[in-house]
């Protein structure tokens, strides 16, 4: 799959669904004393792989738990309300807890889906999430392209990921593969704007 190449929207996978999560993260654990002048920032690269994917025809929607301060459980009924085929949670090393606690909520109620994650925390830990949490995919680097081919292998029923550049995974022994890197995109002005539009009212 180019997922770059693709100009008109396809209607091929609009039965596939995509929920991106920004996991609940409080100013206070993260800024501690200084959290009265720290500020939370909309959570742009999530809407620029949102923007990605809806160019693609990919039925996608943002979960911006941190906004909205969600709880884990509030998380979980809304996908058990609305389950995705594919679950991907934006990781960095201090919301890295409650990410822990959103993937085993996830399979302790067996929903189903498959979990992919990405951010800054995949730069050093994309083969050890997969052994740690058990999840199904993680995404080192820039993740608009790996993330859409991704989704088009999982809606097409492959098992076989060993062409996605940028992805972590099993394969069907059980046996991690790290795929080689990504390459830097560098026809900027082919991405569409990222899709701001899913991010809830305040």
């Amino acid at each position: 799959f180019n997922c770059l190449s693709h100009k008109m929207v396809s209607m091929k996978y609009r039965n596939f669904s995509v929920c991106l999560i920004t996991p609940p993260q409080g100013l206070k654990e993260v800024y501690g004393k200084f959290a009265n002048l720290a500020s939370s920032q909309p959570a742009i690269g999530v809407c620029a792989l949102g923007g990605y994917l809806l160019r693609e025809g990919i039925s996608t929607r943002i979960i911006d738990a941190d906004a909205l301060s969600l709880s884990i459980k509030e998380i979980i009924d809304d996908l058990k309300e609305r389950p995705p085929n594919l679950v991907g949670i934006y990781t960095h090393s201090v919301n890295y807890p409650v990410v822990v606690k959103i993937v085993e909520a996830i399979k302790a109620e067996k929903i189903s889906t498959k979990i992919v994650l990405g951010g800054p925390h995949m730069n050093f830990a994309q083969r050890e999430v997969l052994i740690d949490l058990g999840v199904d995919f993680s995404v080192k680097g820039e993740g608009e392209e790996t993330l859409c081919e991704l989704s088009k292998y999982l809606f097409d029923g492959s098992k076989s990921f060993d062409e996605i550049n940028g992805l972590a995974f099993r394969d069907v022994s059980g046996e991690i593969i790290v795929n080689k890197p990504r390459v830097r995109l560098k026809a900027l002005d082919e991405l569409p704007f990222p899709a701001v539009n899913l991010l809830p009212d305040l």
